[in-house]
């Protein structure tokens, strides 16, 4: 569920059962094999819209694994930029959730939306800003996020630099034009950036 890959593979190799995974080859040869390996899976007629148990579609797996050539391939054999895996988790929350900033640029790139709001009410940048994603923060903001955009939520109403903890976040969003006002009564990241 979380993209770690590399102790599947282990696990795999220790003898795990994969089925409970719900991956057709197409899956298991994003996560491990190369871009002939996919190419060859989408000409024998893997199906693209096919769900694992966490509802990844393959190019939602490719997008997770951060493997842009992976996604590319995906998405010119027909699979759809804005599918959604389960909680409704976008390609956008999946590259963030890794801190993939070169896959969240690609994906911009290629015209996803990055000023909708997720199910939480978030938006992008204040995803990546909650989750200290920095690499995504600062693809985000190379992109003209609006850092000023606030959170949609029934109980309060805060951009993404009040949702920083990481002081190269809020560095960064400051850097862009966030007001430091709009950072919550946390002292010490205040003391910390006039140090």
């Amino acid at each position: 569920r979380l993209g770690y890959f590399d102790i599947v593979e282990l696990l795999f190799a220790y003898n795990a059962d994969p089925s409970h995974l719900e991956w057709s080859e197409l899956f298991h040869c994003i996560a491990y094999k190369s871009e002939d390996d996919v190419i060859a899976r989408i000409k024998s007629g893997d199906n693209l819209k096919h769900k694992d148990t966490w509802d990844r579609t393959p190019f939602l797996l490719a997008v997770q694994t951060g493997n842009i050539e992976k996604a590319r391939i995906l998405l010119e054999a027909g699979a759809c930029l804005n599918e959604t895996g389960r909680c409704d988790m976008s390609a956008i929350d999946y590259a963030i959730q890794q801190d993939h900033g070169d896959m969240l640029e690609w994906l911009v790139g290629q015209g996803i939306d990055f000023e909708s709001y997720n199910s939480f009410g978030y938006t992008p940048l204040i995803q990546s800003t909650e989750s200290d994603a920095l690499n995504c923060v600062k693809a985000l903001i190379k992109a003209g996020a609006d850092i000023h955009k606030k959170e949609r939520s029934l109980f309060s109403r805060k951009a993404a630099i009040s949702h920083a903890s990481d002081i190269r976040i809020i560095e960064a969003l400051l850097e862009a034009g966030a007001d430091i006002a709009d950072i919550d009564d946390n002292r010490e990241l205040k003391a910390a950036l006039f140090n």
